[in-house]
């Protein structure tokens, strides 16, 4: 039996995931990744520069992960979490308001209009769900901030959904592993072959 060593990463963390959506040339990706989240289209979207401004020069140069503007003005802000922990997320909140801060007032004045996301892709969390969305509102529901939204996605769920029902692999009869656990328990075929003949075996 041959064994395939070829490598396989994940982009679990920022330096392979800078490296492949943060380049001009794979736009169509991080497009895919952000729409999905997002549940809208988007047109078009600008690089922004990644390293924060500084206070004071004491301080340490800080790096986010991926700044965009879309064309639809907003301004997304995106980090990639190897795990999930209180420190990384108040880290990252605290990268975002600086994002918000500096927009702010480089501008001549506050553009209510502009939405500001911030998308936390977080992998080894548990839970049944493919992500979060979280508002600035009261107790009741009503939004304090309407321009401001943090995503938590899920990139386990959101990876175990994908392999279980989007990979379509050619030795489960070109099904997905979901669709064929149902087509060998019914013997059901459920894509249209020809005049609906079942798949060779």
């Amino acid at each position: 039996m041959k064994v395939n060593t070829t490598e396989f990463y994940t982009a679990k963390t920022d330096r392979v995931f800078k490296s492949i959506i943060c380049n001009e040339g794979n736009k169509i990706y991080l497009y895919k990744i952000l729409e999905a989240l997002l549940n809208k289209s988007i047109s078009e979207i600008t690089f922004m520069k990644s390293e924060l401004d500084l206070d004071n020069t004491r301080s340490r140069t800080k790096m986010v992960d991926l700044v965009v503007k879309t064309k639809e003005n907003e301004v997304i802000h995106v980090e990639v979490n190897s795990s999930k922990s209180e420190r990384t997320k108040f880290r990252n909140y605290c990268f975002f308001s600086n994002i918000i801060s500096n927009d702010t007032r480089r501008a001549e004045y506050y553009d209510s209009s502009r939405k500001y996301v911030h998308i936390d892709l977080t992998w080894g969390v548990s839970g049944n769900y493919a992500k979060y969305n979280y508002y600035i509102q009261n107790s009741e529901g009503k939004r304090y901030i309407n321009n401001v939204e943090i995503i938590e996605a899920n990139m386990e769920y959101i990876k175990k959904n994908y392999y279980n029902n989007e990979r379509y692999q050619w030795d489960l009869a070109k099904l997905a592993p979901t669709e064929y656990y149902n087509y060998i328990t019914t013997g059901e075929y459920p894509l249209k072959l020809g005049k609906n003949k079942k798949p060779s075996s």
